[in-house]
């Protein structure tokens, strides 16, 4: 699964121009996303009954509804790293680590839990196209390894992420994790910020 993710990343590189890598990424990875709306459910299902007190038979909708917000959040990202890649991923660090941080405390609704919920799904709908697509401009010689190095951390982030997870839903309620999660997403706004510095210009707008 991680190789056809490294190789699905660097397709875009050999279909079209260099121009047009940024959307093709995003398209890439937009059909690819879209065959995995339910992957969250393990873990956005019971915030969702637990925390927002929504009924069970109401998740698998709201569950659609956070995977339509993250398609569509593909491509508004994809829109924007054409021309301003830094602060698109910058931009999407604070705001998704904002939002998890602020569904213990605005999202013990129903209403609150569902808007954070879109939101959520909105803006790490561009995760995966904004990262890659920084990994291919810092590393343009070398798309596959890039690629490749891509999947590998963000693979190992995720075997990461559940064992921390998974000791701190056992030893604190479920809104411990959200803390976690949003907390270890503001904490990479600093290596985002000074890693602008590796990155080539972007175009220039006439």
């Amino acid at each position: 699964m991680g190789g056809f993710w490294a190789v699905a990343g660097a397709l875009a590189v050999r279909l079209v121009p260099s121009s047009h890598v940024p959307r093709a990424t995003v398209i890439i990875f937009g059909g690819v996303g879209a065959a995995n709306v339910f992957s969250a459910y393990t873990f956005i299902s019971p915030v969702l009954r637990d925390v927002s007190g929504i009924d069970g038979r109401l998740v698998g909708p709201l569950l659609f509804g956070f995977g339509v917000a993250g398609i569509a959040g593909n491509f508004v990202a994809g829109a924007a790293v054409a021309t301003r890649l830094h602060p698109t991923v910058l931009s999407i660090t604070a705001v998704l680590g904002v939002t998890v941080l602020l569904y213990p405390l605005a999202g013990l609704t129903g209403a609150g839990g569902v808007v954070l919920l879109v939101i959520w799904g909105l803006v790490y709908g561009g995760v995966s196209a904004s990262l890659q697509t920084w990994m291919i401009k810092a590393a343009p010689q070398a798309v596959e390894e890039a690629s490749a190095l891509w999947v590998a951390v963000f693979n190992l982030s995720i075997g990461l992420g559940a064992l921390a997870g998974g000791a701190v839903v056992d030893a604190l309620p479920l809104q411990g994790i959200l803390w976690l999660a949003g907390g270890l997403v503001l904490a990479a706004g600093p290596a985002v910020w000074s890693a602008r510095r590796i990155l080539p210009p972007g175009p220039r707008r006439h």
